[in-house]
Parts: C-alpha cells; sequence; structure tokens
C-alpha cells in the first residue's frame, strides 16, 4: 500500500488535471455565451440542465449545479456591457418584483427594473422597444389564469424566454392608527381577493370585499393610498408582509391565502 505522501501526490496531479478540465470547459462554455448573445437565445436552458443532471450521479450533483451556475454568469457577463430593462405587471414590493428579484438571483441575470403596473403597459413597453423584457403573472394555484394578463395579451405573438412560480403568502393589514372595528371594506387586486376568498369570508363576513381598479389595480398601490389616507381608515388591504414595513400598516391576519400551498406562475418574455 502506498504511503500518505504518495496518495497525496496522487491527489495533487489529479487536482491539477481537473482545473485544467474546468479551464477548457469554462472557455467553451463562454464560446456558447458568445453564439447565444449573436444569436439572441436565451443563457437558461433548463431542458439541457437537466439533460446533463440526469447522466450525473445524485451524489455528485451538487457540483454540476454550481459549475452550471458559474458557467450562466460567465455567459450572463457577456451581457453586461448594458443593463438590460425588463417592465413587470403591478409596482414596487408586489409580487411580480419579488419573482423578479427571485429570477435574477437564480439565473445570475441583472435587470433595471420598471415597474408598468398593467400587463397593457409592459406589452406596449416592449412593442416600442423602451424595454428589453416584460414580465407578468400568469397564473395562481388557487385563482386560475389571471383575467387581466389573458385579456391583454390578445393575438400578437411574443417571444417566451422563461416561466417560473414563487409561494404567495397574503397578509391583511391598516392603517397604523386604525383598529379592526374600524374596517368595514378589504382591498386587493383582484387575484389576492380570489386566492383569500375562503378564509376573509370565514374571518370577516361582515367587510366588503372589493377588487381595486385603475390606479389602484395594483396591491402595493392600495397599501400606499391606505397609508397616506387617500382611501378611507375604514380600509384594509391584501399584501404582501414588507408592504406594511415600508409604509407602517399594522397587520392584523397572516397568511391568509386559502391554502398554504398557494403558488403564483409568471412568464419573462420579449419582442
Amino acid at each position: 500500500m502506498s504511503d500518505i505522501s504518495g496518495l497525496r501526490t496522487q491527489i495533487s496531479s489529479l487536482d491539477t488535471e481537473l482545473l485544467r478540465i474546468l479551464d477548457e470547459r469554462m472557455e467553451v462554455a463562454r464560446q456558447i455565451g458568445e453564439y447565444k448573445k449573436s444569436e439572441w437565445i436565451p443563457v437558461i436552458d433548463e431542458k439541457r440542465e437537466q439533460e446533463i443532471l440526469s447522466k450525473i450521479p445524485e451524489s455528485y450533483r451538487y457540483l454540476w449545479d454550481e459549475m452550471m451556475d458559474i458557467s450562466k454568469r460567465k455567459q450572463h457577463s457577456l451581457e453586461k456591457n448594458t443593463k438590460k430593462k425588463v417592465a413587470i405587471q403591478w409596482g414596487k414590493w408586489s409580487f411580480n418584483e419579488i419573482a423578479i428579484q427571485d429570477y435574477m438571483r437564480k439565473s445570475g441575470e441583472e435587470f433595471e427594473i420598471i415597474y408598468a403596473y398593467t400587463t397593457s403597459i409592459v406589452l406596449k413597453m416592449i412593442a416600442r422597444g423602451e424595454v428589453d423584457y416584460g414580465q407578468f403573472a400568469i397564473a395562481n394555484s388557487i385563482g386560475g389564469l389571471v383575467q387581466e394578463t389573458l385579456d391583454t395579451l390578445g393575438s400578437k405573438r411574443w417571444n417566451y424566454r422563461s416561466h417560473y412560480a414563487i409561494p404567495v403568502r397574503h397578509c391583511l393589514m391598516i392603517h397604523s392608527e386604525s383598529m379592526i372595528e374600524d374596517i368595514d371594506t378589504i382591498m386587493g387586486h383582484e387575484q389576492a381577493i380570489r386566492q383569500c376568498e375562503q378564509t376573509l369570508e370565514k374571518k370577516f363576513p361582515h367587510l366588503k370585499k372589493i377588487w381595486g381598479t385603475g390606479e389602484l389595480i395594483d396591491n402595493a398601490a392600495i397599501a400606499e393610498s391606505v397609508a397616506s389616507r387617500k382611501l378611507p381608515k375604514s380600509t384594509a388591504n391584501i399584501g404582501h408582509e414588507s408592504l406594511a414595513e415600508i409604509y407602517w400598516l399594522k397587520i392584523i391576519e397572516r397568511n391568509i391565502q386559502d391554502r398554504d400551498d398557494n403558488m403564483t406562475t409568471f412568464v419573462l418574455i420579449q419582442k
């Protein structure tokens, strides 16, 4: 049996060879990135990633996950001479923003976020070339297809870039100076109301539930209007808990969605 110094020499030799192969792989990944950039092909190819991982033993997959993440970051870096813009449905601290932030964190891409509020404005900005990409919610596991998106997409064809889903946890909040006894109305985006319908009816059957429309279609816009008293102090709003922190609102009920597995799927498109 070889002594430990001999084994360590073998390990060092193998490490050197591994580094050479890794450098070679990264160079090929860079060349693929250059090709994707020239042909406007998305960096992320989930089908290809699964194809690669399916051939790797389970005990080594975390290494390949990390290696592919490095490759994707290298390919994305080729696009970073100018930061690309993405228009998103709804406003700041909406679930749309949480979704695109999650996508950027996982993909390594970095976008300048433009808050377009409605699917219609998102699509117009893409068509006019004001942004590179657009993101909007397409479906929810409780509320079903997002009607606003369906009504707006029409027959025009758009180039699909990616899709992803995030868990959605809703809170019910009121103005910091209001009391629950003051509330007679709950307002939220249509999808938010639908996702919490049974819970709201069970816990707050006496309160009126209304969908936000126009400038108040977005949960974040409703939260801002509750905080600034643009809406009556008798109004409660639905949304992500971060809205309470931003607008100094008081959370009176957490996790009001009807199911714990509440998920919303978003799509990222380009012209």
